[in-house]
């Protein structure tokens, strides 16, 4: 094994001031590919167990070399590597170089990285930290070269201040498109969810923007804005806010809640005990089945795991990664007028894919509420079994760009 090792990884196998002698001399465009190299090396050292953890070089690698050189690297990298380099090793290089190096890359070259980085459950967390981290004519720069679902993405991800920070670092043109995007079909809280960025913006700003929606999602915008502050859960931690319902008769608990900001009902509602939120939202549904199932459609939170397409054409696929709305939906009594009419006001794909997620015996129960509408058995992408035929390999198109 030692031998394999020798042979089919000699980079990995140079010492440090061997490897960074090397690449310093190498060209541009050679300097990046040995890179490349050294980082497939150790990932494939790795995978059979013959990298210790805390040997990896190449965050080593990068700490010995100067700003400049990395930066002229990164240049020629591809996007996966970077990531690969900085993030996806036992040691890291230092958080204040790494954030130098970051700042030195062009903006074209970051927006990249951190389109890379919105996919999965963990990266964007680190790709906000990133984002908020640059100076803010920077950090809109990126924000202006990314992809929409990306930049979104990555934004929830950050504080409300952040957030109105770099949406008032972009054109109006572009911040127009995010809020467009924000918004979606209709639904009170990415409504409520655009407003309070757009509320905290100066009013100049503000106009601009609102004047590049299309009039039925200004109005939507402006709408929230109206309802500013009327709950003082709008302003304390969720998990306080929380307790202090679990401490609350239902009907109060329910009343108390209704008052909220949308977008905090749903951050409230995520941290909730699921029978304890079926009850406030069957009494909120008495009055406004529809608040109810956006509600339950936004408590639901999905990651981006690709893209597919190119160009114009190009889009995210998103799935749930967890999914709050099934637990309340399973306690909620389905025998009442309110939670009935909630059924038939959520959008079709997104009942779907939250009964996937419920008891059988309860989604046979949905079903015939549902007025015979039909309520098909399809799983996500990621859970669907495909049968091949015996004794010779097939490969099966998933969509999504899997095999």
């Amino acid at each position: 094994m030692r031998e394999t090792h020798v042979t089919n990884h000699p980079l990995s196998n140079l010492s440090l001031s061997e490897l960074v002698e090397r690449l310093l001399k190498a060209e541009r465009a050679e300097r990046a590919r040995l890179f490349q190299r050294l980082i497939e090396e150790e990932q494939e050292l790795s995978l059979l167990n013959l990298l210790k953890a805390y040997e990896d070089k190449v965050p080593l690698v990068l700490q010995m070399m100067d700003v400049k050189s990395v930066v002229e690297l990164f240049e020629e990298l591809d996007d996966y590597y970077i990531m690969k380099a900085l993030f996806g090793n036992f040691r890291a290089v230092d958080e204040e170089k790494r954030q130098k190096i970051l700042e030195g890359l062009s903006q074209r070259k970051t927006a990249l990285l951190l389109n890379r980085m919105s996919i999965g459950v963990d990266n964007p967390k680190a790709a906000a930290k990133i984002l908020r981290d640059l100076p803010i004519q920077a950090a809109s720069g990126v924000v202006d070269s990314m992809e929409i679902a990306s930049a979104i993405r990555i934004l929830r991800e950050m504080p409300i201040d952040d957030k109105v920070r770099i949406m008032a670092g972009l054109t109006p043109e572009r911040a127009a498109a995010l809020v467009e995007a924000m918004l979606g079909p209709e639904n009170v809280v990415r409504s409520a969810r655009s407003a309070n960025i757009l509320h905290r913006l100066d009013d100049p700003g503000k106009r601009q923007i609102l004047g590049k929606l299309k009039p039925e999602q200004a109005q939507r915008v402006l709408a929230q804005m109206k309802q500013w502050g009327e709950s003082e859960f709008d302003t304390i931690d969720p998990r306080q806010a929380v307790l202090r319902l679990a401490e609350m008769c239902p009907e109060e608990a329910a009343a108390e809640l209704d008052k909220a900001n949308p977008e905090k009902m749903v951050d409230i509602l995520k941290l909730c005990d699921a029978g304890k939120a079926a009850g406030v939202l069957t009494i909120i549904a008495r009055h406004d089945p529809k608040k109810v199932a956006d509600l339950l459609e936004e408590t639901n939170e999905k990651i981006i795991i690709g893209f597919r397409g190119r160009g114009r054409q190009r889009a995210c696929v998103e799935e749930i990664y967890m999914c709050p709305a099934a637990g309340i939906l399973e306690n909620m009594d389905m025998s009442l007028a309110g939670n009935i009419n909630v059924l038939e006001l959520m959008r079709g794909e997104v009942l779907e894919s939250i009964l996937d997620r419920i008891p059988d015996e309860k989604r046979a129960e949905i079903a015939l509420l549902r007025k015979g509408k039909e309520l098909p058995m399809k799983l996500s992408v990621s859970l669907q079994l495909f049968t091949v035929g015996k004794g010779t390999r097939k490969t099966v198109n998933l969509g999504h760009g899997r095999k």
